[in-house]
């Protein structure tokens, strides 16, 4: 299962500097060290550049309309080990919330695969965009195709003319998610 946390009143206890605004469904929390954006209808947050895929995305608290995260995410976004001990969630303190300049990718990465996800799946939702930049990633895991992002696109006959294609936003968005780690 996937335990949900209001994202405000979590935020706040956790970092009790943390100011919450919303305006038109869009949910932006900033705290010391973070700020972190969260859409009802989305199926991903965004903190300070980063961005973490949320596979059943976000649900609605009926009774005052707060959006509520997954404690996996949340934790994963700002540095927290989430733990269950019976049916209570204990978050602890193990780093710091997720920063840009810790990316586990690089610019050139980004662009190229988001390039081919423009070109192979412009027109598809965000999960189609995904599929396509999954199967990149997969192939640079697998042994049986070369071992970087740039060497699977360029090899002959795999994406020809797809470095051609101009990103456009949910392209390069799906490109985020998957290079960090979303499947």
């Amino acid at each position: 299962g996937v335990s949900y946390f209001p994202l405000e009143e979590t935020l706040k206890r956790l970092c009790p500097d943390t100011e919450v605004l919303c305006e038109e469904g869009v949910y932006t929390a900033k705290g010391e060290s973070f700020t972190m954006t969260v859409e009802k209808g989305k199926t991903y947050l965004e903190i300070n550049g980063r961005y973490l895929y949320v596979p059943r995305g976000f649900k609605v608290r009926e009774e005052d309309g707060m959006i509520m995260v997954p404690a996996r995410i949340l934790g994963q976004a700002m540095g927290l080990q989430v733990d269950w001990k019976k049916k209570v969630v204990i978050f602890t303190t193990v780093g710091k919330p997720l920063q840009e300049a810790d990316k586990p990718y690089t610019d050139d990465d980004l662009d190229l695969i988001a390039r081919v996800i423009t070109h192979e799946s412009g027109n598809q939702p965000l999960e189609g965009k995904m599929a396509v930049g999954n199967v990149i990633v997969n192939r640079v895991n697998s042994s049986s195709f070369p071992n970087t992002i740039s060497e699977v696109i360029f090899q002959k006959n795999q994406f020809p003319g797809a470095t051609n294609a101009t990103p456009n936003f949910e392209s390069v968005i799906a490109a985020k998610l998957i290079l960090e780690g979303a499947n």
